[in-house]
């Protein structure tokens, strides 16, 4: 995912072809303001899958679960199923 900083300003008169980068190609904008906190302007599928994770890993027992299944992923151990 790719990221790009720009001013408020640039943001306003570019308004269209950022928010098309955004839904096209999932960059992330950060958006800076003199003296004010910066903002995050990502696709909402991007935002609800980090939310979704946030919520996942946010368990213990999940998380432990996720990372257990991820590390027999990448060991290749597969129960094999017949559907």
């Amino acid at each position: 995912m790719a990221t790009e900083t720009i001013t408020y300003t640039s943001l306003r008169q570019n308004l269209s072809s950022v928010l098309s980068k955004i839904e096209l190609s999932k960059e992330t904008f950060f958006i800076t303001r003199k003296q004010h906190s910066d903002v995050v302007m990502i696709a909402r599928d991007d935002y609800e899958s980090l939310i979704e994770t946030l919520h996942l890993l946010s368990n213990p027992i999940n998380s432990r679960r996720l990372n257990e299944a991820l590390q027999q992923d990448r060991d290749g151990k597969y129960v094999k199923v017949n559907i």
